[in-house]
């Protein structure tokens, strides 16, 4: 078995400007890497310069003592699944699910389609891949990348498109298959909790850059940005400015607590997860009231800094109205929270 290295890997436009980059991180045999970012962040060029469909514009990626794209593609040993879900639509499920494999060999397709959660889809009679549904060929095409148990297995946003039921299945078996395997495995997700399922060490990437690359246990202690915290909660939370006046913490006008003492001056950005601040009746109003959603669990709220800096969708912080009256859109309230120290970053000097 061979690791993949990714050594200081760049890809640039025609026009020169930076894509991705650079990039470094290795992962050992039986071990999982997640790329963690948004759309757009890059996850997609890592997964093409990964597979060798794609050479680097400076740097180097191995398998092993080769670079992957000077090894033939069928000799490179690498499991794909593609964000196009990519099948034969003129075969069955079953033939498409096998058609890496060295013979008919029903224990591996039958095990790769349990993972994938399409075992249904195997009954006789379900014709070819072309009459499938969107999330049904997802399905397919990760049991058709996985049924070989390659020796490195690379997945493109492998829970995309999937209901919520399936797609929760899909996640405990595909993470507990990923586990045990001897082989590499390198997967690309939106989301912090889909990484933190499938890998062992998480790559967090916005707009080509690397924000953070360690264990799951070492982003959550310590992340190193309000990016990077973005990506850890689902809903997600809010991040806006604030600043540190003699050790205390001015976020939209007011003072707010710490969990701790800290040090220094200056602006800084406030990382605040989902539902740790709560209304309060009292003092100054910095936040103004930018949706109201009515869930299983009552009446949340979406708030934003009041005046010309709130609204963006990065600062929108959902929390829980808790009795009544309900406010109004566009309503200006108050909010009493306690922020965390690991959750406070510099901030822009010019800001």
């Amino acid at each position: 078995m061979r690791p993949l290295d990714f050594e200081d890997v760049e890809v640039r436009s025609p026009s020169g400007a930076s894509l991705l980059g650079p990039v470094s991180f290795r992962v050992e045999p039986g071990s999982t890497l997640a790329l963690c970012g948004a759309t757009g962040a890059g996850k997609s060029l890592v997964i093409e310069l990964a597979c060798g469909l794609r050479r680097p514009d400076a740097g180097r990626v191995r398998l092993g003592d080769r670079e992957v794209s000077a090894i033939p593609p069928t000799r490179r040993g690498i499991g794909l699944l593609t964000q196009d879900a990519a099948l034969y639509d003129h075969l069955g499920v079953e033939d498409n699910i096998r058609f890496g494999l060295d013979g008919p060999d029903p224990v591996r397709v039958e095990r790769a389609a349990t993972i994938a959660d399409c075992r249904e889809l195997l009954a006789p009679g379900r014709g070819r891949a072309a009459r499938l549904s969107g999330g049904e060929r997802r399905r397919v095409a990760l049991a058709k990348a996985i049924a070989p148990d390659p020796e490195c297995v690379v997945l493109d946003e492998p829970l995309a498109g999937l209901d919520p039921v399936v797609r929760q299945a899909v996640r405990a078996r595909l993470g507990a298959w990923l586990r045990v395997r001897r082989g590499v495995g390198l997967v690309s997700v939106h989301d912090f909790a889909d990484a933190t399922a499938l890998a062992d060490t998480i790559l967090v990437l916005e707009r080509g850059t690397v924000l953070q690359l360690g264990a799951s246990e070492a982003l959550v202690d310590r992340p190193d940005s309000a990016a990077v915290a973005m990506r850890m909660f689902e809903p997600p939370g809010c991040r806006v400015a604030g600043r540190l006046e003699a050790g205390r913490l001015r976020v939209a006008g007011q003072v707010v607590p710490t969990d701790r003492p800290v040090a220094g001056e200056g602006p800084v950005e406030v990382f605040i997860p989902p539902y740790t601040a709560r209304l309060s009746g009292e003092g100054s109003e910095g936040w103004r009231v930018e949706g109201v959603e009515r869930t299983p669990g009552g009446v949340e709220l979406l708030v934003v800094p009041a005046g010309p800096a709130g609204g963006g969708r990065e600062s929108m912080l959902r929390i829980r109205a808790e009795g009544t009256p309900i406010p109004e859109l566009g309503q200006a309230v108050r909010l009493d929270w306690t922020a965390e120290e690991r959750f406070i970053f510099p901030g822009d000097p010019a800001g």
